[in-house]
């Protein structure tokens, strides 16, 4: 993948070392808080000695295809063995996060496997069997697990027992005839059955969706102006898609599809996700089964990860699942508007893009983007941010689906004991065991007696 850490230039005058742990990043005038955190938090401490020759001498194509079989870390574990069904790493009893003035002490598991599942139905069988200790797949029916008492929990205690962290999203490729019409898209947005995604393929796992670029919790949802944007926002609701379809002279053929007046017909069209994916795929079936209802056709497309993700980033697609800026970033939900809003220096479709993955392009989202990057009065970002989700939701270049964890955070405490848990009193979150500073679960461990 690429060095995330050559951004760091764009926001960045220069980069000093002020002592041995110590560094000093000097911003770039006109740099704002939003740029900042962002690029900073993607930072990696990379070895010199491997990466030095590289860039010195191999193109970034060449680059992103080499595969570092003897990888140089500065955290607590390094690796220790991998075959083709799990990778194990040892801790290293020299790790400097030791010293008094960091951790103190060493985590607690010597060993930590990662072991490799074919898919979701494999993991849950194992979870079941007490074979994991900590997942991050997605399980269905979780409270299941501990209905007997058995020693397994989530995070939450209660639906939807994880917090979320994504907006698991449908992308529309807006080339596709049909598809280019954003009155066809809102046609969807009205069509698809949220409550059953949620009930059926999610267990439960997300709260009702609200149509906006923002999650639907407050730590985002004060940031805009609610009341003015309600009208635009779309639900569960058939009638109305059909209605708009009509409007538009849709009219259905003798297999029940529609077909628009210039004889666009509405289907064939692909949707996608990855193969194995459970959660995912039951969704798409979903989706599929309420366009139907409406008189759209389109039907369930499941490649394997590495051939979804290079279909969303070269474009290659009619409507693919993704999740726009998904992962840990302290500058959300300004990396996920940029993320699907910002068509500054997008490439053309074909080639190899790392967000805005349908190559939406509006000039005023563009610059309110750009604009919420370098303001940090909270009132003026509610202005801006409220426009530009105005500007989502008039123009629905992608649909959530759900709310989804970032991690399905589930443990089984039949072997070790200490994960955290929603009012435990350790403030660390459900995430992970590993980034930022769910970090320090590594060190509250212990084992089962």
């Amino acid at each position: 993948m690429a060095i995330y850490s050559a951004d760091t230039w764009d926001v960045c005058d220069d980069i000093v070392a002020v002592d041995d742990s110590t560094v000093n990043f000097i911003k770039k005038e006109g740099i704002g808080k939003n740029l900042i955190e962002r690029e900073l938090m993607k930072v990696a401490l990379l070895p010199e000695h491997i990466w030095a020759p590289m860039m010195e001498t191999m193109e970034e194509a060449e680059i992103r295809q080499f595969e570092n079989f003897d990888p140089v870390g500065s955290g607590p574990y390094k690796v220790y063995y991998y075959d083709d069904t799990r990778v194990v790493f040892i801790r290293d009893d020299n790790f400097w996060g030791q010293a008094e003035s960091m951790w103190g002490k060493l985590p607690e598991p010597k060993y930590i496997a990662h072991v490799i599942f074919k898919d979701n139905s494999a993991n849950t069988t194992a979870m079941q069997a007490g074979e994991i200790d900590y997942n991050e797949n997605f399980i269905p029916q979780i409270w299941k697990l501990w209905e007997n008492g058995e020693p397994y929990h989530a995070y939450l205690n209660d639906l939807p027992y994880y917090e979320p962290g994504m907006l698991v999203s449908l992308y529309f490729n807006l080339t596709t005839p049909g598809l280019d019409n954003p009155d066809i898209r809102r046609a969807i947005g009205y069509a698809i059955n949220y409550p059953q995604i949620i009930e059926l393929a999610m267990s439960g796992y997300s709260p009702d969706v609200v149509p906006s670029l923002l999650m639907p919790d407050e730590m985002e949802k004060y940031l805009i102006e609610d009341d003015e944007l309600k009208s635009l926002r779309w639900t569960y609701d058939p009638d109305k898609a059909n209605e708009i379809l009509d409007g538009l002279g849709a009219e259905k053929g003798s297999d029940g599809i529609r077909v628009l007046p210039d004889g666009t017909r509405l289907g064939f069209w692909g949707l996608e996700c990855p193969k194995g994916w459970s959660d995912w795929t039951s969704s798409l079936e979903i989706v599929a089964q309420s366009l139907k209802a409406v008189g759209i056709d389109a039907g369930s497309e499941l490649p394997e990860q590495s051939v979804w993700l290079n279909h969303s980033q070269t474009g290659e697609f009619d409507m693919i699942m993704q999740r726009p800026a998904a992962y840990l970033d302290p500058s959300q939900p300004y990396a996920r508007c940029k993320f699907i809003m910002d068509g500054s220096n997008t490439p053309a479709l074909g080639e190899q893009s790392f967000e805005n993955y349908n190559r939406y392009n509006n000039e005023e989202a563009t610059k309110l983007v750009q604009q919420i990057a370098i303001t940090e009065d909270e009132e003026e970002l509610k202005k801006l941010y409220t426009a530009l989700d105005k500007i989502y939701l008039t123009d629905i270049p992608v649909l959530t689906l759900m709310y989804r964890p970032l991690t399905f955070y589930s443990v089984y405490e039949g072997v070790w004991t200490g994960f955290a848990q929603e009012g435990d009193g350790t403030g660390i979150p459900g995430l992970a065991c590993f980034p930022y500073t769910s970090y320090k679960m590594l060190y509250e461990l212990k084992p089962a007696e």
